[in-house]
């Protein structure tokens, strides 16, 4: 293992040079090695770039980035970390969870050394610059920055903030990702009829309950998913859909009847934070919808 580089600086690095490939045009042709130059990190050795190089393809398919390396499929050219690929991005672009615009910028902290490359970032309204300022506070004894990753650019609303759960009463400070205890999502209509999906934490992950106030099919029985699976329902929840930022009422007052839903998601201490909407629908709807397909036809 290298002196310079643990495993972990490897992934945390590739999650880096993700967001890379997230903002360069689609169809761009690079290298990990490439991408590893021009962010600074010129002093990899060999091994560390194989290892790199693994950690960014695992990274860029968690984030819905291709990177198409057919070109060099069977044959012998070269070290992995230095054959080119074509980046395929498109389904990788981050919305705006109040206005769902995907024409968002990536914060830039700190003292960034200026470059022509920057300035062209900034022009472009792909990078806009933070400050030097960064703001965090203690959770579980981990230092958690606060301030936000991302700014629209059509809203100009900032997101992308920790998933952070502040009370000033009692002056804690939580992950919301680690005191959810329940989801219960329910959607339908006057004539179809609703269902309801509940996922509630236990002590060997969670069961998940369906129910329907018109069961046509049969109902299947309540299942039984490992902490693992619940941890991921979770942290896409709140890591990749934003819920924490979603304002609290979807509503088309032009349409009757129609779809009604809700979303609700009890806390430890018997809070509560609620979601809802009546033919209108927040910009991470489909993904929403995703999360609870596994479970039950809706």
């Amino acid at each position: 293992m290298s002196e310079r580089y643990s495993k972990s600086d490897i992934r945390e690095i590739a999650e880096y040079l993700v967001e890379d490939l997230r903002e360069c045009e689609d169809g761009t042709v690079t290298t990990t090695g490439r991408l590893a130059r021009a962010s600074g990190y010129d002093d990899m050795e060999t091994f560390d770039l194989f290892d790199l190089h693994d950690a960014l393809f695992k990274a860029a398919r968690a984030n819905h980035i291709t990177l198409d390396m057919s070109e060099h499929k069977d044959k012998v050219e070269g070290l992995p970390f230095n054959l080119t690929f074509v980046v395929r991005n498109k389904k990788a672009q981050i919305k705006c969870p109040r206005c769902g615009s995907q024409n968002t910028a990536r914060y830039i902290y700190g003292y960034p050394a200026f470059s022509e490359e920057m300035q062209k970032m900034l022009d472009e309204g792909k990078w806009v610059l933070g400050g030097c300022c960064i703001s965090s506070v203690e959770i579980d004894g981990q230092r958690v920055e606060t301030m936000p990753a991302r700014k629209c650019n059509d809203c100009k609303r900032d997101f992308a903030t920790a998933p952070i759960l502040m009370t000033p009463k009692t002056e804690t400070v939580e992950d919301y990702r680690d005191v959810v205890t329940a989801i219960k999502f329910s959607v339908g209509g006057f004539f179809g009829g609703y269902t309801d999906i509940t996922i509630r934490k236990n002590d060997k992950g969670a069961v998940v309950k369906v129910q329907k106030t018109l069961a046509y099919d049969e109902l299947p029985d309540d299942r039984q998913i490992s902490p693992t699976k619940w941890q991921k329902i979770v942290n896409t929840l709140y890591s990749q859909l934003y819920l924490h930022e979603w304002k609290k009422s979807f509503v088309d007052p032009c349409v009757l009847d129609g779809t009604q839903w809700s979303l609700d998601i009890s806390l430890t201490n018997k809070r509560k934070r609620s979601y809802s909407g009546s033919n209108d629908y927040p910009p991470y709807w489909n993904e929403l919808l995703k999360i609870f397909r596994e479970f039950a036809k809706i």
